[in-house]
């Protein structure tokens, strides 16, 4: 396969043995702002909805069609359809999608530094937000999406796109480094560290870090700590690594399995036993 180097695929296939989902691990130049590369092709034959959790990604998709649509999680009317791709920004809850019973597409997962570099722009207008890839990105973004579906197979696609990546991480400003010392050590702790404690480690008052993470990713530090520590959770739980649920909340730092199942109820929209129950392969989210 021409582009990315096999070692660093993940292939799946369907029953019929095409190619369906795709994960391609960054370069290591890239592997501080970029989780992985996805390339998906699904064909479930009916219309299919998903709650996609809060992850502590920012998500870039190129739309290679039939387009996703979003939905109102509460009165299930579609509000957007972005053809051609999409950004979209931190959220504090789930996102409810649909698709007519297929689509394809490629997917790029940012850390929240590694998408404030990218983007060279701060992410607060895009928190609980999904926006046009062009309206970020601007008019190349169309090139790029007409470039990556007229391209035959994944590794050549990933190639494309992390030639793109690199190039604009090259040039782009970084963001502040008390910021990028904060997420660090955030993710370190998997959530854990107190925003009090973590202020003093950088040598700041509380507020103003606070104050700082809204500027830049817009999203308080507790609230992205949440996240992570939610996502450490769903990780235990789907990994089967931990006997019961009581042991998944004191393994992640809950006070107990109840405060665990607060988070899972705002972030996943139902218990920790539903999430298991709803759960998709290759991170697609929990059926709808």
């Amino acid at each position: 396969m021409d582009g990315i180097a096999p070692d660093r695929l993940q292939v799946e296939r369907d029953a019929a043995g095409t190619v369906a989902f795709v994960r391609c691990v960054p370069e290591p130049r890239l592997s501080p702002h970029v989780y992985a590369y996805y390339g998906y092709e699904e064909a479930t034959g009916h219309a299919m909805r998903r709650r996609e959790v809060p992850r502590p990604h920012v998500v870039l998709i190129v739309d290679l069609g039939p387009t996703l649509r979003f939905l109102d999680p509460v009165t299930e009317a579609v509000t957007a359809m972005h053809r051609g791709g999409f950004v979209a920004g931190l959220h504090g809850a789930y996102v409810l999608t649909e698709t007519s019973g297929s689509q394809s597409g490629l997917q790029v997962n940012f850390t929240p530094l590694g998408a404030r570099h990218f983007f060279g722009q701060a992410l607060a207008s895009l928190v609980d937000q999904v926006v046009r890839i062009d309206d970020v990105l601007g008019p190349a973004a169309a090139l790029w999406a007409e470039r990556l579906a007229a391209t035959p197979s994944w590794p050549a696609r990933f190639a494309i796109i992390e030639a793109l990546l690199i190039r604009r991480m090259a040039t782009a400003s970084p963001p502040p480094a008390r910021l990028v010392q904060g997420c660090r050590r955030l993710a370190a702790s998997r959530g854990r560290v107190e925003i009090r404690r973590l202020a003093a480690e950088l040598d700041c008052s509380r507020q103003h870090l606070v104050t700082l993470f809204k500027d830049e990713l817009g999203l308080a530090p507790k609230l992205i700590g949440r996240m992570l520590r939610f996502n450490h959770a769903t990780a235990l739980l789907e990994a089967g690594t931990e006997p019961d649920m009581a042991a998944v909340a004191l393994a992640t730092g809950y006070y107990d399995q109840a405060h665990m199942n607060r988070d899972f109820r705002a972030f996943a929209g139902g218990s920790p036993g539903d999430f298991l129950r709803r759960r998709l392969p290759n991170e697609g989210g929990l059926a709808g």
